[in-house]
């Protein structure tokens, strides 16, 4: 594959997202009281919009690009809606859920926070365990997919983009707490969109418009016309090929 960018231009692209986030972060945080609601929980003061474009971009990560690209490819329409609707369904009956923890700890700040006060230490070290280990899982497939792209398109070392997006990260994140993950994630929402916005149309047209998409919305694997395809649901419920 050829590379887009020379490495020192890849470099610089590096530089520039960093300084970009770290100065957005600390321009939005500039005001605010340094303590401990304020670095965990932006003060308790994200509004709707910029929570809910935060939560988006966060759920939009690697592996969910890939595996509903993959899907739909794959099992078209079909088996593109079977790895969209249980994780668009998760987040609709989370919700209610969080709003009762909400109401009963009211001042809390986690979680596991909740399970401690609710069913004790032994359930409050059981839901920490889950929750390192699951975050230190989703950050590292991000940095690896992440810096495995960048690699392919810039022709840097894997490591040096890794230790950068790290750093740039652990950085913003440490400067302003939730807020500045709350910033960057609208941002970065905001640009898929606005990307997406451009690109989707341009890659209909060059697909062959919508009877291109229509001729294939059964999957490469077959025609598979039905959206509640049970044998389709089961495969993407596990993800397996």
């Amino acid at each position: 594959m050829q590379n887009v960018l020379t490495p020192t231009g890849g470099l610089l692209f590096l530089v520039v997202y960093g300084a970009i986030m770290i100065g957005l972060t600390a321009w939005v945080g500039r005001g605010h009281k340094r303590d401990k609601a304020e670095f965990l929980l932006a003060s308790r003061s994200i509004g709707v919009l910029p929570g809910a474009m935060s939560i988006a971009a966060s759920w939009i990560w690697a592996p969910a690009l890939f595996i509903a690209s993959q899907m739909a490819y794959e099992r078209g329409i079909a088996g593109l809606f079977w790895f969209t609707f249980p994780n668009v369904m998760s987040l609709v009956l989370f919700a209610p859920l969080a709003l009762k923890i909400r109401r009963s700890l009211p001042h809390g700040y986690t979680l596991p926070q909740f399970m401690r006060i609710k069913h004790g230490r032994g359930v409050h070290v059981l839901y920490l365990i889950q929750f390192f280990g699951l975050q230190i899982c989703s950050f590292a497939v991000q940095i690896l997919a992440g810096s495995v792209l960048i690699q392919a398109i810039t022709g840097l070392s894997f490591y040096v983009v890794a230790l950068i997006l790290v750093l740039t990260a652990l950085t913003y994140s440490v400067m302003g707490g939730i807020r500045a993950s709350v910033t960057t994630d609208f941002l970065q929402m905001s640009l898929i969109l606005s990307i997406s916005a451009v690109t989707v149309p341009w890659v209909l047209l060059k697909a062959g418009g919508l009877s291109a998409v229509a001729a294939g919305l059964g999957g490469h694997m077959g025609d598979i016309p039905n959206l509640f395809d049970p044998w389709v649901a089961t495969l993407s419920a596990f993800q397996l090929p």
